[in-house]
């Protein structure tokens, strides 16, 4: 079982703004599957793609959202 860390603040703020991870995906360009992966440690953002999602997040800096995070053992991760 490997361990990965998973940036819970991207998820806290959309979900605390009230946006999908449909609407946020569509927003930005990418796939919702990609946010997904994003919020479960599955993928890091490009600094381009963080930079678009901060936008839409109304984030002024964009890497505090990957700044607060949680380890998580790898079968725990699921883009649910």
């Amino acid at each position: 079982m490997i361990a990965k860390m998973r940036p819970v603040k991207m998820m806290a703020v959309r979900e605390g703004r009230g946006i999908t991870r449909a609407e946020l995906s569509r927003r930005v360009g990418m796939q919702a599957n990609m946010i997904a992966w994003i919020e479960t440690g599955r993928f890091y953002p490009y600094p381009s793609q963080i930079e678009k999602i901060a936008k839409n997040l109304e984030v002024g800096d964009p890497q505090s959202l990957l700044e607060q995070i949680e380890e998580v053992a790898d079968d725990e991760l699921s883009p649910a």
